[in-house]
C-alpha cells in the first residue's frame, strides 16, 4: 500500500488542479476561458498548499516508518525489520538508504548472500557511498572472499587515506588471508603516524611474529606492553619468542613482573614455570607447574613438565602420576610415553614400567617395512636433488639394518653405477642381490627398468665384468 503512496500523491493534486481549472469557469464555447492573474495565483498556491502537506505527511510516515525499522532491528526482530525496510524500498527503488537499511537487516539475519545482492545494487548507484563500501566489506567476509572484500576495502582506503580505520580493516584483511607481509606494509605507516595506537602496535608485531622475523616482533610487542604492561596474551608471545631465542632469563622476567599483580594466570604461570625448567631451577618449575594443574590447566604440556620437573629431580613416584595424565591426554608422544615407563618401574611399579617402555619403541621405531620403503624414498630425493652421495649413505644406513632385504643392494648398486659411474664399486653389492633375490621376484617386472631388477642385474653384471 506505501508503495502506491507517490502515485496517489499525484492523481490528488491532478485532481486539484482540474477542480481550480472548473471554478476558473467553462464558457459555453468549444474553448476554456483563459484565466485571469489572480484567478492563476489562486490556483498556484493551492497545488503548492497541496503538495506541501503531502510532502509534510510523507515525511512524517517515513520517520514513522524508520523508528519502527529501528525498534525492530533493536530488539533482534531481523525478518519483519527486514520486511519493513522493504516497503520504505517499494516506495523509493532508488533509494540507498533505504537499500542499505535493508541490508542490514538481511545481515544481522545471517541472510549474506542477499545482503551482498542488495549492498552491490546500492553500490553501482553510488560507489562513492563511504556506508555501503564498508557494508560490502562485512558481508563479502562473511561470505569468505576476502578478495572482493579487499577490493572493496581499498576503494574506501583510497577515497579516506586519513582515516586510520579504515586502513586498520585493510590490514586485518590481508591477516585474514595469512598474507602478513602485506599487513605489516599496511600497518608501518600508520604506526610512524601515530606511534602510541596500541592496537596498530599489536597488529604489527603479529605480523612480524607470523613473518618469524623474531627480533622485530620482539621490539614491538615490547613497545606495545610498555603502554598495556598487563596484557597476558601479549606476555606469553613475547615470553615464548624470548625462549625461542634462549634468552630465558629474559621471559622469566617478564612472567615475573606479571605474576606480581596477577598469580593466577595460568597462561603466564606455565610460561614462567617452563623458563625455570629450561634454567634447570627444576624445584621452583615443579611448584609453578603443580600450580597451574590446582587451578584447572590439564593440558599436556603443562603435565608433561611438571613430571619432567620432577624427574629431573629424581622423585620418580610423584612424576609418575603427572606422566600418567600427560600420556592419556595424547597416546602418541614417545617422549611422554617413556618416561612414563621409567618413573613407572624406579617407583616399584615394574610391570607398568615395562609395558611403557614397549610401547615408546613401538612409537619411536616404524614397521621395518615402512621404514625400509622411507629410506629409499629419501634416497631418490636426495638423488633427484643432486646428492648422490647422500643419497648413498642412506642406502647404506638402511641395509645395514635390513641386511637380508635384497632390493636394498641393487638400490646400492644401481647408485654406483647408474649415478655416480662407478661400476666396479657396484659389483659386489649387484653380486649380493642376485645371490639373495626370492625366486618369487626374479621375474617381478619393474616399471622404470621395463624388465626385472634380477634380469637387468644379470646382464649388467655380464657387461662390467666384460670391460
Amino acid at each position: 500500500m506505501l508503495g502506491c503512496f507517490h502515485k496517489v500523491l499525484t492523481d490528488f493534486i491532478c485532481a486539484i488542479v482540474v477542480i481550480c481549472l472548473f471554478l476558473v469557469g467553462i464558457p459555453n464555447s468549444r474553448f476554456m476561458k483563459v484565466p485571469n492573474n489572480k484567478t492563476l495565483l489562486l490556483l498556484v498556491v493551492v497545488i503548492t498548499v497541496t503538495t506541501s502537506v503531502f510532502a509534510q505527511n510523507q515525511n512524517i510516515r517515513d520517520k514513522e516508518i524508520t523508528a519502527k525499522y529501528q525498534q525492530l532491528m533493536d530488539s533482534y526482530q531481523y525478518n519483519e525489520a527486514c520486511q519493513v525496510a522493504s516497503q520504505l524500498h517499494g516506495m523509493d527503488s532508488l533509494n540507498i538508504d533505504y537499500m542499505t537499511m535493508m541490508g542490514r537487516a538481511l545481515t544481522s539475519g545471517y541472510q549474506f548472500q542477499q545482503a551482498s545482492e542488495i549492498f552491490t545494487k546500492a553500490y553501482l548507484l553510488d560507489t562513492t557511498n563511504t556506508k555501503t563500501l564498508f557494508e560490502l566489506v562485512n558481508v563479502c567476509r562473511q561470505l569468505g572472499d576476502f578478495r572482493q572484500a579487499i577490493a572493496y576495502c581499498q576503494k574506501l582506503v583510497d577515497l579516506h587515506p586519513e582515516n586510520s580505520f579504515f586502513t586498520i580493516q585493510f590490514a586485518n584483511l590481508y591477516s585474514g588471508t595469512y598474507d602478513f607481509r602485506m599487513a605489516k606494509d599496511i600497518l608501518l605507516p600508520l604506526y610512524r603516524r601515530d606511534s602510541l595506537n596500541t592496537y596498530v602496535l599489536k597488529q604489527l608485531a603479529n605480523s612480524y611474529n607470523e613473518l618469524q622475523q623474531v627480533d622485530s616482533a620482539i621490539q614491538f610487542y615490547s613497545r606495545y606492553l610498555v603502554l598495556v604492561p598487563y596484557d597476558a596474551g601479549i606476555t606469553v608471545k613475547l615470553a615464548n619468542l624470548f625462549i625461542r631465542k634462549r634468552n630465558y632469563a629474559a621471559g622469566l622476567c617478564l612472567t615475573e613482573t606479571f605474576l606480581a599483580k596477577d598469580s593466577a594466570n595460568t597462561g603466564v604461570l606455565k610460561i614462567n614455570a617452563y623458563c625455570n625448567y629450561l634454567m634447570k631451577e627444576y624445584q621452583v618449575a615443579a611448584q609453578r607447574f603443580s600450580k597451574c594443574v590446582t587451578l584447572g590447566d590439564k593440558s599436556k604440556f603443562t603435565l608433561k613438565y611438571s613430571g619432567l620437573s620432577l624427574y629431573r629431580q629424581e622423585l620418580y613416584d610423584l612424576a609418575e602420576p603427572q606422566f600418567r595424565l600427560a600420556y592419556l591426554a595424547d597416546t602418541t608422544d614417545a617422549e611422554v610415553c617413556f618416561y612414563y615407563g621409567v618413573s613407572a618401574y624406579r617407583s616399584a611399579l615394574p610391570d607398568t614400567g615395562v609395558f611403557y617402555l614397549e610401547k615408546a619403541l613401538e612409537l619411536l621405531l616404524p614397521d621395518p617395512q615402512f621404514l625400509r620403503t622411507l629410506y629409499i624414498e629419501l634416497a631418490g630425493a636426495y638423488t633427484d636433488n643432486g646428492r648422490s652421495d647422500t643419497a648413498l649413505t642412506i642406502l647404506k644406513s638402511a641395509y645395514e639394518a635390513n641386511p637380508d632385504y635384497p632390493i636394498l643392494a641393487f638400490k646400492i648398486a644401481y647408485q654406483y653405477d647408474y649415478y655416480l659411474r662407478k661400476p666396479f664399486e657396484a659389483l659386489p653389492y649387484y653380486k649380493i642381490f642376485l645371490k639373495k633375490c626370492p625366486e618369487s621376484e626374479k621375474a617381478e617386472v619393474n616399471i622404470p627398468l621395463r624388465h626385472s631388477y634380477y634380469e637387468y642385474t644379470l646382464n649388467r653384471v655380464k657387461e662390467i665384468n666384460g670391460k
